[in-house]
Order: C-alpha cells, then structure tokens, then sequence
C-alpha cells in the first residue's frame, strides 16, 4: 500500500524537490500480526483450555511471540527515513527522531547484515536502513546523485 506523498519526485525542479520515505512493507506487518495473533493467541487459548500445569511451556512461547509481535509492531510504525530534498529525518522503531542534511553525511557503511548505515565524518550513525525496506533503491540513486555512495 503505498502512499501517493511517499514518493514525489520533480524531474524539472531535480534533486530540490524529491520527496518519499523509506520504511517497512507490507509483508513486515503480515508478519507481525502473525506472531501477535496466530503465535501468541493461539498459546494463550491453548493455555485457557488446558490449564497452567499442563501447558507453562506453550505459555512462555505464547509470551515471546507476543513480545516480538509488539517488536515488529514497533519496527513498522516508527522506523523510516523521510528525504526532503536535502533534509532527511530519521525514526528509530522506538520513535526517536534525528535530523541532518545530505551534506552531513560523511560516509555510508553496511553492518554484518549488509544493511545500509548513513554515518557522519567522524563515523556517528546517523541512520540505519534494511534492503527490504520500502523505496531503499530510490534512497541509493539520491544518495548517488548527491555523491554519497562512494564515500567510505
């Protein structure tokens, strides 16, 4: 489901103008909704029905699937990058909000995963982005076309 302001790009005014948000698809949220109901409720009924004695096990599970249900919840919500031609704001899953402009960063990185990592001169993360991300390519032409990649 994409938003028609996630993505605007002006071809006649160039890179002042582009506009469109980096963040989690779809299938992320299936995911989560998985884990919330199909996991973690399911343990709860199973629970319910047979009794704490019999099912502590299933129980537990039922609460870490829960748990990383409210993670990925979290994660979809909040984590995104929004570029504005030359600022960029950047959301933590735990909603905490950093903004720079695209002449702050110093340099781009990948962590053991390979996802991409905006850092500053002085190496600071300034943000943190997966593969699987929403408009994750069309951040890479920006970065490209104001001569970010490259650096290291």
């Amino acid at each position: 489901m994409e938003n028609k302001q996630d993505t605007q790009l002006d071809a006649a005014s160039g890179p002042q103008s582009e506009h469109f948000v980096v963040r989690r698809g779809g299938s992320m949220w299936v995911l989560a909704l998985i884990f919330l109901v199909a996991f973690g409720g399911v343990s709860v009924w199973q629970t319910v029905q047979t009794g704490l004695a019999e099912s502590r096990n299933i129980l537990i599970a039922g609460v870490f699937s829960v748990l990383a249900g409210i993670v990925l919840l979290l994660d979809c919500k909040n984590h995104r990058l929004e570029v504005d031609g030359e600022q960029l704001r950047y959301t933590s899953m735990f909603g905490q909000t950093t903004s720079f402009r695209v002449e702050e960063i110093g340099g781009v990185g990948l962590d053991f995963l390979e996802n991409l990592k905006l850092l500053t001169a002085d190496g600071k993360l300034l943000a943190r982005l997966e593969r699987g991300m929403t408009h994750y390519e069309t951040l890479l032409h920006y970065l490209e076309n104001h001569h970010v990649v490259g650096k290291r």
